[in-house]
């Protein structure tokens, strides 16, 4: 169908002018692929699966005299083959943004994304805080607003808030069969929801330096804050007597931070840009005894090296929230993308990603060895974990119209996680291959 629509409508006449007086766009891509892990499972429990994927979207922009409106949505159909039910996920990704000049001094900005998925790189946007595919509807909401003011040619400030929302579907398993010291049962696993679910707000104020027309100096403070909203259990911690353990809930790891930090934003020329910020993060817990501190860096670059090729690199530094049993993890993301224009039709773009996290093993005690039964209960000896994952995609341009595209992404996390038979408990390595066609109008 696809093979007869491209030759059919790449014959009718169409002129590119009309496309680029559109404010709207229309799309759709449908892929045949294999996965050799879909449920990211541990290696000694992995399985594969063929499938096909369709994903329809459509995007509006709006330039207006001092305002631009911009809006899309997407919709995800993936099916499995290889499963013994439940052989379909579905997705949602919604992104709007509003950018107006109230002067030429004043700049509003606002920007909402919304998502129900099950792919961790699109439920946590760039620093994934956990690795692995969940089944059901789980949902993420990030609003941001700043606002950013010149009060001369040489000052400036920008001040914003974010808000952000996770909610997974996975509850907390099934009881053990024994009770803690208040007659409480005690669960042996813990579900996405108990140790993920939390809202997170985060206030910025940056200061602004123009040192030069293509250079801006910044020093910057914010304020975080993440409570988590489940109110379930998550783990147990011996008593003061120490004759029984008691449960820890959800909110056990909500935390204020404190960032402060220094950077620039320097732009060579209209192909080359950075902007480095680098200070430290002050992290306290409310509900556990408990502070952090450590560096705090996030560094950005981008290069565009010719026309239809771009080039960007970056890295991040900062305590975030883990899926693992500890208070949080202190993550190190390294990230790299490059699209590269070979021909007028032809295009190759590359991605990769390296993240080495270290636990917070405060609650390492918690989850420790046994329960009050005697029952192992699930074990966190790792001090850290890396996470590679790399990918290509090649795009083929038809006509005006329509192109082909096939790629292959690897993904393995190498963790020291062991359960109670002493098996590996979370590390994976997963494959993905896929080809298909996209047609966008």
């Amino acid at each position: 169908m696809a093979y007869g629509a491209v030759h059919t409508f790449g014959q009718q006449p169409a002129s590119s002018t009309t496309l680029d007086s559109k404010i709207w766009t229309v799309s759709a891509s449908a892929r045949g692929f294999y996965d050799s892990n879909y449920a990211t499972l541990p290696n000694h429990r992995r399985d594969g699966s063929f499938g096909y994927s369709v994903n329809p979207s459509f995007g509006i922009n709006v330039p207006l005299d001092q305002t631009s409106l911009s809006l899309s949505y997407t919709y995800g159909y993936k099916y499995f083959e290889g499963r013994a039910k439940n052989h379909v996920d579905q997705s949602h990704q919604i992104q709007a943004n509003m950018l107006h000049n109230f002067t030429e001094n004043t700049r509003l900005s606002v920007s909402e994304s919304f998502v129900v998925a099950q792919e961790p790189n699109i439920i946590d946007e760039g620093q994934p805080t956990q690795y692995f595919r969940t089944v059901g509807d789980n949902l993420r909401n990030t609003g941001k607003i700043s606002v950013t003011h010149d009060f001369s040619e040489q000052v400036g400030v920008e001040l914003g808030y974010s808000n952000t929302f996770y909610d997974y579907e996975e509850e907390n398993g099934a009881p053990l069969g024994v009770n803690d010291s208040a007659g409480n049962p005690i669960y042996q696993s813990f579900g996405r929801s108990a140790i993920l679910d939390r809202m997170q707000h985060l206030i910025t104020t940056d200061l602004r330096w123009y040192l030069a027309p293509d250079a801006i100096g910044i020093v910057g403070y914010q304020y975080g804050m993440v409570d988590f909203t489940a109110d379930q259990v998550i783990g147990y911690r011996l008593n003061n007597a120490g004759t029984a353990y008691d449960p820890l809930y959800s909110n056990t790891r909500d935390r204020d931070s404190h960032y402060a930090y220094v950077g620039f934003d320097k732009f060579f020329n209209n192909q080359l840009s950075i902007s480095p910020r680098a200070g430290f993060q002050y992290v306290n817990y409310d509900n556990y005894n408990d502070e952090q501190f450590n560096p705090y860096v996030d560094a950005r670059l981008a290069y565009n090296y010719a026309e239809g090729s771009v080039a960007s690199a970056g890295v991040r530094h900062q305590r975030i929230t883990t899926d693992l049993d500890g208070l949080d993890q202190e993550a190190t993301t390294l990230y790299g993308n490059l699209s590269h224009r070979i021909s007028s039709m032809l295009t190759a773009s590359l991605f990769g990603q390296f993240q080495y996290s270290s636990l917070d093993t405060s609650l390492g005690t918690v989850f420790g060895d046994n329960n009050p039964g005697g029952t192992a209960v699930r074990r966190a000896y790792t001090n850290n974990e890396q996470l590679y994952s790399t990918g290509v995609n090649l795009t083929y341009r038809l006509n005006q119209y329509f192109s082909a595209e096939t790629g292959y992404s690897f993904d393995y996390l190498d963790s020291g996680v062991i359960d109670s038979a002493g098996r590996d408990a979370r590390s994976f390595k997963r494959h993905q291959v896929y080809i298909g066609v996209r047609a966008t109008y």
